[in-house]
């Protein structure tokens, strides 16, 4: 009875098995579990069952990049191809296609970046370089680029910067990077004898003066001024004696003091002293400040490339120290 049992049990669990509706896992132990869950080759909802799904392999492989060769002279280069690269020693050249690229037959020098100089093509170089030109004379000026637009307004100049300049109308305005402007408003006269209103910070456009043009603007006080003979004060505007044939009108930026003719020196008969001019003439349109000199009526600075004359080694160094050597000499009025 017991094996008739055990063959009908099997043979039940071989025909579930074979209509394919559910496998049971075995118990490692033997005999049947009796919590072990079911598994089922149908979808919940009792359909056929799905076909497996082909996944591509995916394999991560990094992409190879061609990365320039370096060179310092196309000899290190390929066939077909040239070292090239920018001006300055900064940036290594490369190894770069040379086909279609126009090169000139010139010769010119060129500073290599070894400290030593080489010729090549004006357009094309062979090697690095520092600048054109021999490594023995200096390097070229650096280029600063195109001079400031000129404007008359800040609409004449591009966006980001505005029209600037100093007050008056001698010298142009230009377009300047923008700044900071206050809010306020301020009169101006314009350099067309018109007035008009703007920050007092950003004028906005070229002036004479501030304020209205209608209005005489004051004359600027300088306060007191200081004679050139022996460092007497006097107001401006107003003469103050040296002594009894001397007098100094402070006037303006500049104080003038004269002898009167016939004077005699310290009160005496003498008459004043004949000061010729000095012998010494500025060269050359050169900026470089010889000195100051004595031209027979005034003190004034000559400036050039060279001194020309028997008094160059006379020159005053500053102009106070000209002025007292000459404080008795006559002037003109």
């Amino acid at each position: 009875m017991r094996i008739l049992t055990t063959s009908l049990f099997l043979g039940l669990m071989t025909a579930l098995v074979g209509c394919g509706s559910v496998v049971i896992q075995a118990d490692p132990d033997g005999g049947l579990p009796g919590d072990a869950p079911a598994v089922t080759d149908r979808p919940p909802n009792g359909d056929v069952p799905l076909p497996p799904v082909d996944r591509p392999l995916v394999v991560d492989v990094p992409p190879v990049i061609d990365v320039p060769r370096t060179c310092t002279s196309s000899a290190d280069c390929a066939g077909g191809t040239a070292c090239l690269g920018p001006e300055g020693c900064a940036i290594p050249w490369t190894c770069q296609p040379a086909l279609g690229r126009p090169c000139t037959d010139d010769l010119s020098p060129f500073c290599g970046c070894d400290g030593r100089t080489y010729y090549g093509s004006s357009s094309c170089p062979s090697q690095p370089y520092l600048y054109r030109g021999s490594c023995d004379g200096p390097p070229p000026p650096v280029d600063a680029g195109p001079p400031p637009r000129t404007c008359q307004g800040n609409v004449d100049c591009p966006a980001g910067s505005m029209c600037a300049g100093p007050e008056g109308c001698g010298i142009p305005w230009t377009c300047q990077p923008s700044q900071p402007c206050t809010r306020d408003l301020t009169t101006y006269c314009a350099c067309d004898g018109t007035s008009f209103m703007a920050s007092s910070t950003c004028p906005g456009r070229p002036y004479l003066r501030r304020g209205a043009c209608g209005i005489i603007p004051p004359p600027p006080d300088a306060g007191p001024g200081y004679c050139t003979i022996s460092g007497v004060m006097c107001r401006i505007g107003v003469p103050c004696r040296i002594d009894a044939c001397t007098t100094c009108t402070c006037g303006g930026d500049t104080v003038a003091c004269a002898i009167d003719p016939g004077c005699g020196m310290d009160g005496g008969t003498e008459p004043p002293p004949i000061c010729p001019p000095q012998d010494a003439r500025a060269v050359g349109a050169c900026a470089l400040f010889l000195g100051y000199a004595w031209n027979g009526a005034e003190c004034v600075g000559l400036s050039g490339c060279s001194c020309s004359g028997s008094d160059c080694r006379s020159l005053y160094r500053d102009p106070m120290q000209c002025e007292l050597a000459h404080r008795l000499c006559p002037r003109p009025i």
